[in-house]
C-alpha cells in the first residue's frame, strides 16, 4: 500500500522491487494506492484484503530467514 503516486513514493517502491527481483527474479511487486497519508475521519471504511489470495505482504524484520 502506498499514499500516493508521486515520485518520492514511486522512487522508493522501484528500490524495493529491484531488491525483491535480486533474490527472487519471478517475483512481483503489487502496489495499491490509497491517496491518503492519514486519514482518521473514514473510520469506515469496508474491510478488504491487501493482498489476492495466495498473495504475501513483503518480509518483515520479524520474519525469520528462510
Amino acid at each position: 500500500m502506498a499514499a500516493f503516486p508521486i515520485p518520492e513514493v514511486k522512487r522508493h517502491i522501484n528500490a524495493f522491487a529491484l531488491g525483491v527481483r535480486a533474490v527472487n527474479p519471478k517475483a512481483q511487486v503489487l502496489v495499491r494506492w490509497i491517496n491518503a497519508w492519514y486519514d482518521p475521519a473514514k473510520p469506515g471504511r469496508p474491510r478488504r484484503p491487501c493482498f489476492p489470495k495466495g498473495r504475501t505482504s513483503s518480509p518483515s524484520p520479524r520474519t525469520p530467514p528462510r
